[in-house]
């Protein structure tokens, strides 16, 4: 028997959402969450199959079984994940034709370290490894399949955070020194509401093209999140990303929509209207959390236990 293992980050988007589709420059955080894939071959004289079972804290959630002959799937829990795992494998196999041949049995587990409704990147870890597997560019793999900017397929395997870019010809991935003093101010928490990244893009697309001033002040704010050392300042950023967004999205800021008594800061990541914010305040961890939970969000993480 051989075994293949592979791992990727989940992420969260800092600063950037939906203008690094347009070139700004993306503060990305690869999370200490994420999604392994182990592949297993076994020599068989039957009919070959891939046999393949997704779990979520080691729970068992998805299960499908594909013939090896014709690639048609023969039995699945969920016919639409299915038929959309199915087309990311033969998109791999586009890629990399030596994919996938073999005479053998294939046995596939993988495990997500997270609630698949988060919106930390199962997509994403999925397309990651399987690309590994498959020995593929992932970037390609994930154009073919999900789309979106690929911020979250270089958190994937991003050791620290990470400046994203990218424009028609080429991505940019740099380090980003991204370690802020007040870190033990800043806190992640689930709004509630999973967000559909791939309509959120798509509606995006559909808006008028931001000017390019505005992509520039974008891309300014996540570099002075970085430089930073003063608490005061970072929340001027998050306050100035949001006005920014809202105006390009016509939509209000979380915190204005939400949360309007709320002692501190609060900003939408990634896709607005879902998924996680960030919020940032100098009260107690026990007042934040009664406050959210009194708001119904119970899922709140302090930054140093998620981010890498």
């Amino acid at each position: 028997m051989q075994q293949e293992y592979f791992y990727s980050n989940g992420k969260l988007l800092l600063s950037g959402e939906y203008l690094v589709l347009y070139g700004a420059k993306a503060l990305a955080l690869p999370l200490k969450l994420g999604q392994d894939l182990i592949v297993e071959h076994f020599p068989t004289f039957e009919q070959k199959t891939i046999r393949w079972n997704s779990f979520e804290n080691n729970k068992l959630w998805f299960e499908m079984e594909v013939c090896f002959d014709d690639f048609s799937i023969q039995k699945t829990s969920d016919s639409m994940i299915a038929t959309q795992l199915l087309n990311c494998l033969l998109q791999a196999k586009e890629l990399n034709p030596d994919f996938l041949k073999e005479e053998q049995n294939i046995e596939v587990r993988t495990n997500l370290d997270f609630n698949k409704t988060w919106g930390l990147g199962s997509s994403s870890t999925l397309v990651n490894n399987i690309a590994g597997w498959a020995k593929v560019d992932p970037f390609k793999l994930l154009n073919l399949t999900f789309g979106g900017s690929g911020y979250d397929i270089a958190c994937a395997s991003a050791d620290q955070p990470i400046y994203y870019q990218r424009n028609e010809v080429e991505i940019s991935i740099e380090k980003a020194a991204f370690d802020p003093i007040f870190k033990e101010y800043l806190y992640f928490v689930y709004t509630g509401r999973k967000q559909n990244t791939s309509k959120s893009v798509v509606d995006f697309k559909e808006m008028d093209k931001p000017s390019s001033n505005l992509i520039s002040e974008i891309s300014q704010i996540g570099e002075i999140m970085v430089q930073t050392c003063s608490f005061n300042e970072f929340n001027k950023c998050i306050n100035s990303h949001e006005n920014i967004m809202a105006s390009i999205l016509k939509l209000k800021p979380i915190k204005q929509e939400r949360f309007s008594d709320f002692d501190g800061e609060i900003k939408s990541m990634g896709a607005w209207g879902g998924d996680f914010m960030m919020v940032s305040s100098k009260l107690d961890f026990s007042r934040i959390k009664s406050y959210f939970h009194k708001m119904g969000l119970n899922i709140i993480f302090k930054y140093s236990d998620i981010i890498k």
